[in-house]
């Protein structure tokens, strides 16, 4: 806990300390936020070759944002509006000149009714589709496609397959917002969707990604702050509550203070809930925020079970998964 701790005071910091031991570089690494220290002008000369990959996945961001401008302007062309989600829509609220994170494809939410006109525009502009087992079946949630630079694009309709969440997507896009002069044919989701969807985000991957999905909550959270009041009755609603709740813990935990304990206590669940939560979701997950890797199927099952609000969205989640798999 004391090296999470250094680790997560450092990321909070303005000021670049005079030194960075080699075993906290390691330990950022592991975690998956030594480019975030590579990222500060002041710190960069005390992360080594760091410095150098950041540099080089940042002439990849410029390349990505430059590709989604020419991609937005297609889509907004046939009338297809079009929404960055996660990385590509930090990038376009915190890094002016496109993500200077490692990514692995560019996330964009289309409307449900044109998803296939924005499927058929990205073919119609040198993609090609990248199959996958559940791509075509009815009802998934996204199709993925590779440009001829080698860049990977995901076209979403929803954020996730099967009616799990109760999310009112027409909701979405009336609140959404224009993402401004880096991308002016892309629309935001707006501060407390925003965060929702990377509260849910963490949950469906099971916390076990690393502490890069904390610090960018943290992130959010300063620098484009939702109303909690409003998000945590929009969260009941989708049946996003506990999800939303297990990455505030985490939050809490790796930058106290962050969130007020009334705004925390607009996400907890009622007791014996949260303290199974507590004890099988979110203390097992410390661990993992400085060690990612993959859960046993065994607690992957169980802790989405535990964060499932909705009976009858995880019925019909599991009767969709049993008719395509």
């Amino acid at each position: 806990m004391n090296s999470l701790h250094s680790l997560c005071s450092l990321l909070s910091s303005s000021s670049p300390p005079p030194h960075i031991s080699p075993d906290l570089i390691e330990f950022a690494e592991r975690a998956g936020v030594l480019d975030v220290l590579a990222g500060r002008p002041g710190m960069r000369r005390l992360v080594g070759d760091a410095a150098e990959a950041y540099m080089t996945q940042a002439a990849l961001g410029a390349l990505r944002l430059q590709e989604l401008r020419r991609l937005a302007g297609a889509l907004s062309g046939a009338g297809v509006p079009v929404m960055p989600l996660k990385g590509m829509a930090y990038a376009l609220l915190f890094e002016p000149g496109g993500p200077s994170r490692a990514m692995a494809d560019t996330d964009l939410l289309v409307p449900e009714p044109a998803y296939r006109t924005a499927c058929d525009v990205l073919l119609g502009h040198g993609y090609a589709e990248v199959e996958t087992a559940l791509s075509r079946a009815p009802g998934y949630h996204e199709r993925a496609f590779r440009g001829p630079h080698g860049l990977l694009v995901e076209i979403h309709r929803r954020f996730l397959p099967g009616g799990r969440l109760a999310i009112d997507y027409p909701g979405l896009w009336a609140r959404s917002r224009p993402a401004g002069a880096e991308c002016g044919d892309c629309r935001l989701l707006s501060p407390e969707d925003g965060f929702l969807h990377h509260a849910l985000h963490m949950g469906v991957h099971e916390y076990v990604m690393g502490l890069r999905p904390v610090w960018e909550l943290w992130r959010l959270l300063r620098q484009d702050p939702p109303d909690l009041e409003v998000a945590a009755g929009r969260a009941r609603a989708w049946g996003s509550r506990g999800m939303t709740w297990c990455a505030l813990r985490l939050l809490e935990e790796c930058f106290p203070g962050t969130v007020s304990p009334p705004d925390l206590a607009r996400f907890r669940p009622v007791a014996p809930r949260a303290l199974a939560l507590e004890r099988l979701v979110v203390r097992p997950s410390i661990d993992l925020l400085s060690n990612p890797g993959p859960l046993t199927r065994g607690t992957q099952l169980l802790r989405k079970g535990l964060l499932l609000e909705r009976p009858i969205g995880g019925i019909a989640y599991l009767a969709w998964w049993i008719r395509n798999r």
